[in-house]
């Protein structure tokens, strides 16, 4: 007859699942590194993941069998499971340098492979442990819990005894010996006292319901609720002063208030006695239940640390360490006593309904919570990065502020002792809330200041580069394809460090006309010519960023903006040449300007004057670019009003500057606009009495001039009248604005500048092509009266273009279906349309989404680069490999979230691990649960 605590199914759950999930994850670690590693690495790790499979094996055979012969789990069977999760744990840290090679970049690996060693190894350890202490207690009413709880006092006692005498005979000549003896002596002691405290516990809950009404009230007391708050209080005891604000614990983050109360309110039902009323003991065992989720929280969160208990017993902090394992014996105690008196008066199936509501409560809540946060982030990347400017936003800015204050948490790097993460439920966080990606500090900051008002200063980091590296010969050749009629060129560098400075840089960047396209890439290495990976562009900066610092051998091709080229090389040793180049397909002939060396590319050929690529976009060539009609658009002021946080006080002086202005430039106030902006924007006509008419206005947030001026630039694009932007603010340096905006150089082809309107009614240029942080030279608004090239469409569209001599890309259809514009064009001509779509990216940020993934396909299938790809040349498999799978962790999620910075996730195994075993064990019991509900 099977013994439910002795049932061979625990090992399934104990030792199956979690070994094929820790042999997942070493196999994905393995097949990254697999390229770096000797042959000697290569056969220890084969070695300890064959033994790892062995033992996996053997156990689900052995279980199986045990099943099929309806028979316990053995003694047997516990001693040899205790004794291989020991030996192995140990082992892998002995060898670890064998297995995990120091040469291995640390950036290689999320987490060290090791610490999932030790996570997903231990609940092998943990059944072991209980299994013998079954086998140990079969006459419990004998047995004494005390006896086994003084046991475990002991041997910490002796371990300290043992611990002196030890130090005292390290003087002698054997001291290496010693260490090793007392080294087993101490895993030996860890084992006896986990037992021996497991067995009181086990002893004890048996036994309970013997004890004398206040001893059980008082123990209850001591292990349910002044044990658990004193170990919450402990582990924040760092920063204690600072209350619930404080992020960081020894064990993790579990300041929040919550974690309290939950505690306090789990205790207190704890320690309540059973009662004779059926109602109100089903209602402590409704809340019981409830509560359950959390007391399995922290014991899973613990086990880890069960093995260094001991150790720590000795500086207290073992004690809150042991205590979710004490809690939860208690826990499971109580549910129980609580369903045998329930049995009486309810059918088992609304029992276990009750439990299992119960305990799926609070997970519940929780992802629940997550899931609104993820929606109120969402929104707000939306509105920033993908706006509809049709569309009204009303973004819960608290909510908002909360989950900007967790991810900072969670960037933390992971330790065996995390501090500012919360185990577990930060992977959850992740996984739901930035689908496993995150945000860069920069962006996080750019979003408080939009949506919140806080300042920061802008790290200005000037980047020193090496001025002896110099391009010291170059290569170009262009070859002119009759049945594309287009040019395809390639320009070949020797680079050449001149100094004596090592491990440096090659960084340069040039601008790309329109209708040039970058279609292939190139860097030699001292394994010879590595073809360049067209990959997506985050991934691509963030493989670069992390291997730069290995004296490896990247190289990256990138577009820095719609028509500036960034161009890396890393390492150059002292004195060293190195050769790359790339290939570039055009329509017309062309100069590259690279380091101040000219480089004419392709020859004067008869040119199709205006190329349709397809119904969304042509290209203009430069020859009918001058062949088109000119006009001059007639200008009118747009005023962007800051009404940013406490900015109230400032009409009245905006009002008095705007009428100060009117004086002046009076012509200008015909069909003039303001918008009033702070983290939104309210866009109304001019009017002399704006500020009395004006009403309902919310001063809050931070002023977001960027998003009024790039909404304005993108209505006013082909309209005949000519916006001149004023904007009033009584602090430049909190204006949000971009640095520049060549990037919308279409929606303003006949003016670059926009004004602040100063306190002395002064107006003071600021620079949309070069920066709009400082001041330019001033242009009077009158003045700046350009041309612009005018090309109609349609009989209702127009589209206006820039007087200048370059080539230009018009989109003629912006609300087309993409899907069947992009097959099977060339190399330019795919260009020319991925050009087009980042376009329609700037113009519809709401259609980001589309436009990206189109990009995307084309560069991919066309080995073009775009804006949302970019090349790079690797020196390493295992580089080739991370990139592959960065690339795909991007492509699953959002284009507004980022890479992390740093590798930045948990040190303990993912939260999917608990749904796993939760699944796991109801395939495992369905047949006794469906017995039990019917």
């Amino acid at each position: 007859m099977l013994t439910k605590s002795l049932s061979p199914k625990w090992i399934f759950l104990s030792s199956t699942l979690p070994i094929t999930i820790l042999l997942s994850i070493l196999y994905s670690d393995f097949s990254i590194i697999y390229s770096l590693l000797s042959e000697q690495n290569i056969l220890h790790i084969l070695t300890f993941g064959a033994i790892l499979i062995l033992f996996g094996m053997l156990s689900a055979v052995y279980a199986f069998n045990r099943l099929k012969n309806n028979k316990d789990v053995s003694r047997g069977y516990s001693y040899i499971a205790v004794c291989f999760s020991v030996l192995y744990i140990i082992l892998s840290f002995i060898f670890e340098d064998d297995l995990i090679p120091i040469s291995l970049p640390s950036w290689i690996f999320d987490t060290n492979p090791l610490i999932y060693v030790t996570t997903f190894v231990m609940p092998t350890l943990a059944y072991g442990l209980f299994s013998l202490v079954v086998h140990f207690t079969p006459d419990y009413e004998n047995q004494s819990a005390a006896q086994d709880f003084l046991k475990a006092i002991i041997v910490p006692l002796s371990t300290i005894i043992i611990a002196f005498l030890f130090i005292f005979l390290l003087n002698f000549d054997h001291y290496k010996i010693l260490l090793w003896l007392f080294f087993a002596i101490l895993v030996t002691c860890s084992l006896l006292f986990l037992f021996f405290l497991t067995r009181g516990l086990y002893i004890f809950i048996l036994k309970k319901n013997a004890l004398a009404f206040n001893d059980k009230i008082a123990v209850l007391f001591l292990f349910a609720l002044l044990l658990p708050i004193a170990g919450l209080l402990f582990n924040n005891l760092p920063n204690l002063n600072q209350g619930f604000e404080s992020s960081q614990g020894l064990f993790g983050n579990f300041s929040d208030k919550f974690f309290y109360i939950i505690c306090v309110f789990n205790g207190v039902i704890l320690c309540i006695p059973q009662q004779k009323n059926r109602i109100i003991q089903l209602v402590l065992f409704s809340c019981r239940a409830l509560t359950f989720s959390f007391t399995t929280y922290f014991f899973f969160v613990f086990l880890p640390y069960l093995p260094f208990a001991l150790a720590f017993l000795i500086l207290v902090i073992g004690l809150f360490m042991l205590a979710p394992l004490i809690l939860t014996f208690v826990h499971i105690s109580v549910l129980r006593d609580d369903i045998q008196f329930l049995k009486k008066y309810y059918r088992k199936s609304t029992i276990n309904l009750i439990l299992l509501l119960g305990f799926i409560a609070i997970p519940s809540i929780v992802t629940c919570n997550y899931i609104y946060q993820r929606n109120v982030l969402q929104e707000a990347l939306d509105y920033i990065y993908k706006t509809d400017y049709t569309k009204e936003y009303d973004i819960d800015t608290n909510a908002l502020e909360q989950v900007f204050k967790t991810i900072r948490q969670n960037k933390e790097r992971p330790s065996f002792t995390n501090s500012n993460r919360t185990p577990y439920l930060s992977s959850l966080y992740n996984s739901i809330v930035l689908n496993n990606l995150t945000m860069q500090e920069a962006k996080l900051q750019h979003l408080e200041q939009i949506f919140f008002g806080k300042e920061y200063k802008k790290d200005t980091v000037t980047r020193i580069l090496n001025s002896r590296l110099k391009i010291s010969k170059i290569i170009h050749k262009s070859t002119y394809i009759a049945a594309e009629k287009t040019w395809k060129s390639n320009v070949d560098f020797e680079i050449t460090n001149n100094s004596n400075f090592s491990a440096a840089e090659f960084e340069t960047e040039f601008e790309l006309p329109q209708g040039s396209y970058i279609s292939d890439y190139y860097l030699d290495m001292k394994n010879g010519r590595e073809k360049g990976i067209l990959a997506e562009k985050k991934s691509v900066m963030w493989v670069y960023s992390q291997i730069v610092n290995t004296r490896k051998d990247p190289g990256l091709l990138f577009y820095d903006n719609d028509s500036k080229v960034g161009f890396k090389i890393f390492p150059f040793q002292s004195n060293q040449t190195r050769t790359s180049g790339f290939e570039i397909v055009h329509k017309e002939p062309l100069n590259l300007n690279i380091d101040g060396n000219n480089i004419p590319l392709g020859t004067k050929t008869t040119t199709e004057e205006n190329i349709k690529i397809n119904e969304f976009v042509a290209y203009i060539s430069k020859t009918e670019k001058l062949s088109l009609p000119s006009i001059k658009r007639k200008p009118y002021f747009h005023f962007i009003i800051d009404i940013s946080n406490n900015n109230e006080k400032n009409l009245a002086e905006y009002q008095r500057r705007i009428n100060a202005l009117k004086s002046r430039y009076n012509s200008l106030f015909t069909n003039a606009k303001i918008s009033f902006t702070n983290s939104s924007i309210r866009t109304v006509d001019y009017d002399e009495s704006w500020i009395k008419t004006i009403t309902n206005l919310s001063f809050k947030g931070g002023f977001y001039c960027d998003s009024a001026l790039r909404k304005a630039l993108i209505q006013s694009r082909s309209s005949l009248n000519k916006p001149v932007f004023i904007i009033l603010t009584d602090d430049w340096k909190k204006t949000i604005l971009a640095e520049d905006y060549n990037d919308y150089r279409f929606c303003f082809p006949d003016f670059t500048l926009i004004y602040e309107l100063f306190n002395d009614d002064s107006l003071i240029a600021h620079s949309l092509i070069e920066s709009t942080k400082n001041p330019c030279q001033f242009e009077s608004p009158l003045e700046n009266q350009n041309l612009v090239k005018y090309y109609k469409i349609s009989r209702k569209e127009q589209r206006l273009i820039s007087c200048d001599s370059n080539p230009e890309i018009v989109l003629l259809n912006e609300n087309i279906d993409l899907n069947n514009q992009i097959k099977n064009k060339s190399k330019w001509k795919t260009g020319v349309i991925m050009a087009g779509l980042r376009r329609l990216e700037l113009i519809r940020p709401d259609l980001s989404d589309e436009t990206w993934k189109h990009m995307l396909k084309s560069s991919f299938e066309s080995n073009v680069m775009s804006p949302a790809t970019s090349f790079i040349a690797l020196e390493e498999e295992s580089q080739k490999i991370l990139l592959k799978k960065k690339q795909q962790q991007v492509l699953n999620g959002d284009q507004s979230l980022d890479l992390e910075e740093r590798i930045s996730r948990m040190s303990e195994p993912s939260w999917s691990l608990f749904i796993l075993c939760f699944i796991f064990f109801l395939v495992v019991k369905r047949k006794s649960l469906l017995s039990k509900l019917n």
